[in-house]
């Protein structure tokens, strides 16, 4: 929680719009550590 707070109050948004901006930062970069997206290329 301690890093959505941090995104709530560098970025000005409000708690809703900072989890999706959490959690699509982290599904990213599962993304890109994926051994399997890396080999089709995918990027994010």
């Amino acid at each position: 929680m301690e890093k959505v707070r941090e995104i709530v109050e560098k970025f000005k948004l409000d708690f809703e719009d900072a989890i999706h901006f959490f959690l699509s930062q982290k599904i990213g970069e599962l993304i890109s550590n994926d051994r399997d997206m890396q080999r089709i290329g995918a990027r994010f």
